[in-house]
């Protein structure tokens, strides 16, 4: 998530410094379950289980970890044994806490703002994952975390649920009936995503400007060959490509890990 400071002009609602706390934690809850219905989930669990095996890690960081429900999801969706690591430029304490003690051992949290595209010791000897995060990165900050990425982990995966495409485009009408359906699917129920979604419906207008705003704002395959290009950095392998038209994605892992 782009510091406050640096935010672009048209910015996503959870990004918005005076929008409720609570309001932005029930909407960053709602998104993968919203995003399901893309059947993203599988195709995220398809490239973590790529990730691992190009990368050999068994811990893992992820960048801009929002709500963590998707990397509770990872945890509990995998068979093998690792640990994985929670950050955000606005960690949610409470939220990450809560998650830790549902997986003792498993899941732990970076305790301080940590701002994505300057992170850089941080990453040193894990597996990165940034997932549905960097579209929200500008362009000026993308190139420095692609760089940071290729200098200090072990590999890393960016994974996209947008792609700037007609196709795309065409089916946020029939996504937006899940906008409604989101409070019904996330665990644990909470009644405030009930009560902004269908008492006062502000939740669902939430996920329609947020969807319209990161299709605007996606990386295309061709921004993200461009920028490990021009990286220029030695010993690594990388696959850019797309699932479906809807997820793009960057795997890269460093050749003496695979």
């Amino acid at each position: 998530m782009p510091t406050s400071k640096h935010k672009p002009l048209w910015v996503e609602i959870h990004q918005l410094d005076w929008i409720p706390a609570c309001l932005k934690e029930r909407q960053l809850e709602g998104i993968f379950q919203i995003l399901k219905a893309t059947r993203f989930d599988r195709k995220l669990l398809l490239l973590f289980s790529k990730l691992k095996e190009k990368t050999g890690s068994g811990d893992f960081l992820d960048l801009g970890s929002g709500a963590g429900n998707v990397v509770e999801f990872l945890v509990r969706e995998s068979s093998h044994s690792f640990k994985y690591t929670l950050s955000d430029l606005e960690p949610r304490l409470d939220l990450y806490q809560k998650i830790k003690e549902r997986n003792p051992g498993r899941i732990d949290f970076v305790p301080y703002s940590v701002d994505i595209s300057k992170a850089d010791g941080i990453l040193r000897g894990k597996a990165i994952t940034l997932i549905t995060t960097f579209h929200e990165l500008e362009r000026r900050n993308a190139q420095n975390t692609i760089d940071n990425l290729l200098e200090y982990s072990k590999g890393f995966l960016i994974l996209e649920p947008v792609n700037l495409s007609l196709t795309q485009l065409l089916r946020f009408p029939l996504l937006f009936l899940h906008f409604w359906l989101a409070p019904f699917k996330v665990k644990p129920w909470r009644s405030t995503s009930f009560i902004f979604t269908w008492v006062w419906p502000i939740l669902p207008f939430f996920h329609l400007h947020d969807g319209l705003v990161s299709f605007l704002r996606s990386y295309k395959k061709a921004d993200f060959a461009r920028m490990l290009q021009n990286s220029s950095r030695l010993g690594w392998e990388w696959e850019v490509s797309s699932l479906g038209p809807d997820t793009t994605y960057v795997l890269a892992w460093r050749k003496s890990e695979s």
